[in-house]
């Protein structure tokens, strides 16, 4: 009687199929009596990032990932940016926007790893920010290279632009030019140093300074969008660029990559020389 009971326990178990495999996003429970703790654990870090912006049972969190760094003091956050302030205008002996940007970024990086005051981030955190075999988990998609969420996340900033531009324009507006682009030099000034020495500054090095001296999450982000939009300079166009500099900085706290920001940084700059190129040539013609 034992061995016919133990039988039937296994039929029913092979009926049910398989257990489910439960989705890998960790997610705060939803009772109201919960609260929702103010810095993310090292669990809820598996969670997924809703790239789709549509989806109904995924939102964005406004919080710092939780690691185990040395706490800074509002003053090292200011005293470094003041150190990048006097690090580029030294580095503006150059001349070369190029040698200009590359000079003034090392300096800082490597001068605020070296002095006591202010505290800095060390190599060691420059390289770990590069992290090439990084996979996220993304909403409706799963496990997806960094360089997909950053391809990815570019398409929304582009439409923005693109749709209205396409709408505006008359009937023959667009008549593209290889003159209008940019020589070697600018190119790769746009599509690589800029990417990379802004993105070193104003999303790695900024947000980590203020995550480290334990500020609100959505005021530095939106700090460094605007500090990123000022280093361009007061134009119509300030606001927009503050805009994608918080974007920017977003999805670098979200990831801890830079290589995100960088890329889409890239990706930006690419289509703007091309767009700017067909308008530019038409406006001349």
């Amino acid at each position: 009687m034992k061995r016919l009971s133990l039988v039937l326990l296994s039929c029913s178990t092979a009926l049910q199929g398989p257990p489910r495999v439960t989705s890998c996003t960790r997610r705060p429970a939803t009772d109201d009596a919960a609260e929702v703790p103010a810095v993310i654990d090292d669990e809820t870090l598996e969670r997924e990032l809703p790239i789709d912006f549509g989806s109904s049972d995924t939102q964005w969190t406004f919080e710092w990932p939780a690691v185990d760094d040395e706490p800074w003091s509002v003053r090292d956050v200011a005293g470094g940016g003041a150190m990048f302030a006097a690090c580029h205008i030294a580095s503006g002996a150059l001349g070369a926007p190029i040698a200009v940007r590359l000079a003034g970024t090392g300096a800082f990086l490597a001068t605020q790893a070296t002095l006591p005051l202010p505290k800095g981030v060390s190599p060691a955190d420059v390289s770990d920010a590069f992290d090439a075999s990084q996979t996220i988990p993304v909403a409706k998609i799963g496990d997806t290279p960094w360089w997909g969420v950053a391809l990815g996340a570019s398409v929304p900033t582009i439409q923005i632009v693109l749709v209205p531009l396409l709408l505006s324009a008359p009937e023959g507006a667009f008549s593209c030019s290889a003159s209008q682009l940019p020589n070697l030099a600018d190119a790769a000034e746009k599509l690589a140093i800029a990417p990379l020495t802004e993105g070193l500054i104003f999303q790695f090095w900024a947000l980590e300074a203020c995550r480290r001296a334990g500020l609100p999450y959505a005021p530095s982000v939106l700090g460094a969008g605007l500090a990123f939009g000022a280093w361009h300079g007061v134009s119509p166009n300030s606001l927009f660029l503050a805009a994608l500099g918080a974007y920017w900085g977003h999805l670098y706290a979200q990831t801890r990559n830079v290589l995100v920001p960088v890329s889409m940084h890239a990706v930006w700059n690419a289509f703007t020389l091309g767009v700017g190129a067909c308008v530019v040539s038409q406006t001349v013609s």
